[in-house]
């Protein structure tokens, strides 16, 4: 035998076939074919084996020992039995191998499908991201326009309430004047009855000075009586004492001549006194009744050209007031106006560029029909409102039951390892999309009902601003009426106690009693169109109020989808949860079956080699 082998080998060259070696050279060996093979751990075909198989007898390749023991080729012969079985459970973990690698194919090739599936759904939420930004954007500049425009309202509205402020102080200024003419009033009814009393004391001197007269007459008559009487009488005296001196000449009859004569003196002079006595008080009281008259007539000049100023006041007074009157009409005209315009140019922007309904009514004069035009455009916005919330809750609803469907065609497809994983974070995808969409109506609904809000509630005030300006134009046209009323009093009392001579100044106040006339019927006309508009504005105000009621029923919706959406982000949180466990167990699952894979191979690649060794030790032996 060659040197160190046959019998006479060295105990370390020796090597039992069909056993696994327990000399240090022989694990040396084993060591570095394990190494040397440890690159084809992950190949995926079936060639491995052959490789390795290859690698092992090239590796194990030795030249033919001769000079071994017989009874190895016995031992051989014995463990034929065994080889062959080692075959077939080499073959057997072959077949599993492959059958292992198969399934790590079609679940890459599942997991690939669901990648791409996640890929196209994060696609679509992109894109529905997109469609949320630009349609924020959008809102965005909607609302912009309509804080401008609600900027410019209240700018107006604050040029309208300068505007009432200097209304106002014209009405206080008018109420001052107002009250000047009461005071002026109350003189001139001080002078009325001081002027009437003198007017009595007058009627009652005239009524005196024509008993005085006629007292006069009586005793003028009278004193012609009594002169007519005394001529008589001397004429008697004169017959008397002539028949006296010629039937009884040189009789004594002085004494009673003288005696007669003398009673007529006094009684001439009693007439003559009493007669210059009357004539005295007819001059005094002549010239006292022609003093008080010429008082009167200072008076009643006095009196007429203070009248002829109120009349002028009155005058002045009912031309402020109607020029006041069409100003508050222009102003309510104009506001009208405005609030149509700012409605209407409201409905465009959110209705997002919709035009206009054609054939509304402009006429701004006619109160009622703007307000039935104002009536019907709110409730059109509240329709289109309802209508575009259906259709978006209808699109919304359609996106959802699409996304449903494909979740649930994923969940088919997914029945491998990763089939929970996979359902989960498309569970996932869903409920972020669906709290996306949701968030999305709600800040929509949000912003819907707040700009109603705030549309109904500038309606509110502007209705009670209104109402309010309606109020005091209707206060200020009573008192303007009692003035009137009163003014028109004292004329009639001041025309009543004047004279004849006065007839013009009737004329006058013809006249200005049909100006009266006129004026109370347009007041009245007025009157009766502020109890019309009082009327619409309270069935605006009942509708607002309805409107108020529907705007709290769609809050409290807003507030039960917050609730929905905050128990969807917990759902999703705990999804998260759990997707991110089962990704981690996934993870670890994976890991484990590499490991084993990795090592059932390695036992394999052992057993194998051992085999292919123990093989090219038997011929040598």
């Amino acid at each position: 035998c060659l040197p160190k082998f046959g019998l006479f080998a060295p105990i370390h060259k020796v090597i039992r076939i069909g056993f696994p070696s327990t000399s240090p050279a022989k694990a040396k060996k084993s060591k570095r074919v394990a190494m040397g093979v440890s690159s084809l751990a992950h190949s995926p075909s079936s060639s491995s084996i052959s490789s390795v198989s290859s690698v092992a007898s090239s590796v194990g390749g030795r030249p033919s020992r001769a000079g071994l023991l017989t009874e190895t080729s016995s031992r051989y012969a014995r463990k034929i039995s065994g080889t062959t079985a080692l075959q077939e459970a080499l073959k057997e973990k072959q077949q599993h191998i492959e059958q292992l690698l198969a399934e790590r194919d079609l679940e890459r090739a599942e997991v690939a499908k669901a990648n791409s599936h996640i890929c196209e759904v994060e696609k679509e939420l992109s894109v529905l991201k997109a469609q949320h930004v630009q349609y924020m954007t959008e809102n965005e500049s909607a609302l912009q326009q309509v804080q401008t425009m609600l900027a410019s309202t209240q700018k107006d509205k604050l040029e309208l309430a300068n505007q009432l402020e200097e209304e106002k102080r014209k009405v206080e200024d008018l109420q001052f004047r107002v009250e000047e003419e009461s005071i002026t009033k109350g003189d001139l009814e001080g002078s009325r009855s001081h002027v009437a009393e003198s007017l009595r004391l007058g009627n009652r001197t005239k009524q005196t000075t024509v008993e005085e007269q006629s007292r006069i007459m009586q005793l003028e008559e009278e004193l012609a009586l009594r002169r007519a009487e005394i001529k008589d009488l001397q004429g008697q005296l004169r017959r008397v004492d002539a028949g006296s001196q010629q039937e009884f000449p040189g009789t004594d009859a002085k004494p009673e001549t003288v005696l007669l004569r003398e009673q007529l003196l006094t009684v001439g002079r009693e007439h003559h006194k009493e007669s210059s006595e009357l004539k005295e008080k007819y001059e005094t009281a002549l010239a006292s009744s022609q003093q008080e008259v010429e008082s009167l007539r200072t008076v009643v000049e006095k009196q007429s050209a203070e009248i002829g100023e109120m009349k002028q006041k009155v005058q002045q007074a009912t031309k402020e007031n109607m020029e006041m009157m069409d100003s508050w009409k222009a102003k309510f005209d104009m506001l009208v106006t405005d609030h149509q315009q700012s409605l209407k140019e409201l409905k465009a922007s959110l209705s997002r560029g919709q035009s206009a309904p054609q054939g509304q009514e402009q006429d701004a004069q006619e109160l009622r029909t703007t307000l039935e035009s104002l009536k019907m455009e709110h409730q059109l916005e509240v329709e289109n409102l309802k209508a575009k919330h259906k259709i978006e809750a209808a699109v919304l609803i359609k996106e959802r039951e699409d996304l449903c469907n494909r979740l649930q065609e994923a969940r088919d497809q997914l029945n491998g390892g990763r089939s929970d994983m996979e359902a989960q974070s498309s569970k996932a995808a869903l409920s972020e999309a669906s709290l996306k969409l949701q968030r999305a109506e709600r800040d929509k609904t949000t912003t819907a009902l707040r700009d109603r809000l705030e549309l109904s509630e500038k309606m509110m005030t502007d209705y009670q601003a209104l109402q309010k300006a309606q109020a005091e134009s209707q206060e200020e046209i009573q008192k303007l009426e009692e003035k009137l009323r009163v003014t028109a009093n004292q004329l009639q009392a001041v025309q009543a106690d004047h004279f004849k001579p006065h007839d013009a100044n009737m004329i006058e106040d013809n006249e200005i009693s049909d100006e009266k006339k006129k004026l109370k019927q347009n007041i009245e006309e007025t009157m009766e169109k502020l109890m019309k508009k009082e009327k619409e504005v309270f069935t605006l105000s009942s509708q607002v109020e309805a409107l108020k009621t529907q705007i709290g029923a769609l809050e409290n919706k807003v507030r039960s989808g917050e609730k929905k959406f905050e128990a969807l982000a917990k759902e999703k949180m705990r999804v998260e949860a759990e997707l991110e466990a089962m990704t981690k167990k996934s993870h670890d699952a994976s890991g484990q079956l590499v490991s084993i894979s990795q090592e059932l191979f390695f036992n394999l690649l052992q057993d194998s080699l051992e085999y292919e060794e123990g093989k090219k030790v038997s011929p040598s032996v």
